[in-house]
């Protein structure tokens, strides 16, 4: 529900109408959004990182929370299935993103030395860098990637 000024003020789950279902023995009749909804509202803001919305929605164990912008009015819901549609790219794609990202810790010609292949969302790469400390930065880089389910890094440097 909002109020006048489209701030979200309850919402209805279908755990709401299943427990109105039980305490009222199916007459349901006289029943409203404002008697069934939830209050306070467990909401997220529009530029949460999904990583924050996941774990509000798995400490509530909500299904879908809606997403408010900076003056907490209403601008869409976020449900699970959206959340794992970050983690639904296709390896060309993980494999593109993990070059990128290589490029903002290498230089480019350190970056263009490392062979990044992608499969069933597992990245490897291989190749050398420049410097032995890079190696646990590299295999951090690839892991932080939505979407990446492992890493293999056999990537050499320098002693």
């Amino acid at each position: 529900m909002l109020a006048g000024d489209g701030r979200v003020v309850g919402v209805v789950s279908e755990a709401d109408l299943l427990a109105a279902e039980d305490r009222e023995k199916g007459n349901t009749d006289g029943l409203t959004a404002a008697g069934l909804m939830s209050a306070p509202v467990v909401s997220v803001h529009a530029t949460s990182p999904t990583a924050e919305v996941a774990r509000a929605m798995a400490r509530g164990h909500f299904k879908r929370l809606p997403v408010v912008d900076a003056e907490d009015c209403l601008i869409g819901i976020v449900s699970r299935s959206d959340l794992l549609k970050v983690h639904l790219r296709t390896d060309e794609d993980l494999a593109d993103q993990v070059r990128f990202e290589l490029l903002a810790v290498l230089k480019p010609e350190h970056a263009s030395a490392v062979d990044v292949r992608a499969e069933e969302g597992r990245i490897t790469l291989s190749g050398t860098l420049p410097d032995a400390s890079l190696l646990p930065v590299m295999e951090r880089l690839v892991r932080a990637v939505p979407g990446v389910v492992d890493a293999d890094v056999r990537l050499v440097a320098p002693d």
